[in-house]
């Protein structure tokens, strides 16, 4: 029974820890989803500045053909850079959903550690008392023998 249950025991634990590795992975996988958000967010931007610095800088001095179509690709940037800041917040919220799994697997795996420590300690305890036991009951049919 004993034996049963510090298997149990241990199953538990690499089950509580492969938990933890499978949220860290996934946790790890949401951090370089949200940096790559974070990158096309900057890189949409940039195009959008462009795009409006250009138009400062002409003030004007260019056919109205082309201004329009500045304000075309100005929308479309825009549109871009607003998608991509979408794309950003949802990256976000998955890596903080990710961590807090993480968190919650890493409590699991740590308190299933403990659970094997203390059932391990018992063990060791119950082991030593039993050798003790032997070697008193041991001594005991010795000195009985021997007064005999």
């Amino acid at each position: 029974m004993h034996r049963q249950r510090r298997q149990q025991v241990q199953t538990l634990f690499r089950f509580r820890e492969l938990g933890e590795k499978r949220a860290s992975i996934s946790l790890q996988s949401a951090v370089r989803d949200v940096d790559a958000a974070t990158r096309a967010l900057q890189e949409a931007t940039q195009r959008m500045e462009a795009v409006t610095e250009w138009k400062v800088a002409v003030n004007g001095g260019v056919r109205m053909s082309l201004y329009e179509q500045a304000l075309v690709l100005e929308a479309v940037a825009f549109d871009e850079a607003g998608k991509a800041f979408g794309k950003q917040e949802h990256a976000i919220a998955v890596q903080e959903a990710a961590a807090d799994e993480h968190h919650a697997a890493r409590r699991a795996a740590k308190a299933a550690e403990q659970r094997r420590r203390r059932l391990e300690h018992a063990h060791a305890i119950a082991e030593e008392r039993r050798i003790s036991d032997e070697m008193a009951d041991m001594w005991i049919a010795r000195r009985t023998y021997a007064d005999a």
